[in-house]
């Protein structure tokens, strides 16, 4: 966890010059003041480190930069997913589709598998089936069967 630390404060310092956020060191750890997309970007390191809770919270940051981010509610569903907080992904996901409907699909069967972890059968197939009859409905190939089966096997 160390060497991820090191290597998300190299990256918060380089996000800090190119995308003109400032850094300020509290004595423990290094906060970000300023744009949403650095926050974004942090949110996305931090969920490839497997660390979903502060990866949610990186997505908040974003998200107060810009309400109407879909991409960031859509990436904090995912972490808070993956967290295991699955009341809440499936209601930031929801905010996700509302905000950007070409997320659709991704968020559907996130929502799918939160609610299957729930034990709700019912619902996760009723989110599932709607994420097929809009994959269909607009012929996109984008999502495998192959994907499909490898995005609940994640649940």
């Amino acid at each position: 966890m160390k060497e991820n630390m090191i290597v998300l404060t190299v990256i918060v310092f380089l996000l800090s010059m190119v995308a003109g956020a400032s850094v300020v060191d509290n004595g423990t750890h290094s906060e970000i003041n300023g744009t949403g997309s650095a926050w974004f970007f942090v949110g996305s390191i931090l969920s490839s480190f497997h660390d979903y809770s502060d990866s949610a919270k990186a997505f908040d940051k974003a998200i107060e930069s810009n309400p109407n981010d879909g991409l960031a509610w859509f990436n904090k569903g995912k972490a808070l997913y993956f967290d295991g907080q699955y009341n809440e992904s499936i209601r930031v996901l929801q905010k996700a589709i509302d905000i950007d409907a070409d997320l659709s699909v991704k968020a559907w069967f996130y929502q799918g598998n939160a609610y299957f972890q729930l034990g709700n059968y019912t619902a996760a197939d009723r989110t599932y089936t709607k994420a097929i009859n809009l994959l269909e409905s607009l012929n996109r190939t984008e999502i495998s069967s192959e994907t499909i089966g490898k995005i609940s096997y994640e649940g």
